[in-house]
């Protein structure tokens, strides 16, 4: 950060600990997911503990239905961190992260 903005290197709001301390902690902490296969996206809402699955719309890589299944179970492997985009009726896929 210093070597980007050797300058101005004070921040309105401190980026807080990006220390990870377990395995799991980041999904704690984030609310996409995509699956392994790229065929579901996942969403979880942390207030309420639920899980909305989106699938993958055909013939495209990063646009999925809006339309949901909503579980109360997780996902139970091969989640990687998402940055999703909503927009026409379709959910972007617009980053992820393994």
């Amino acid at each position: 950060m210093e070597f980007l903005f050797p300058h101005n290197l004070q921040l309105r709001e401190p980026l807080g600990n990006w220390i990870i301390a377990s395995d799991t902690e980041w999904i704690d902490n984030w609310d996409w997911f995509l699956s392994g296969t790229s065929e579901f996206l996942y969403f979880r809402r942390l207030n309420l503990r639920t899980w909305h699955r989106f699938l993958r719309q055909p013939n495209t890589h990063q646009g999925y239905h809006e339309d949901l299944l909503e579980t109360q179970a997780p996902p139970i492997r091969d989640l990687r961190k998402a940055t999703v985009w909503p927009r026409n009726g379709r959910i972007h896929l617009l980053s992820y992260s393994p």
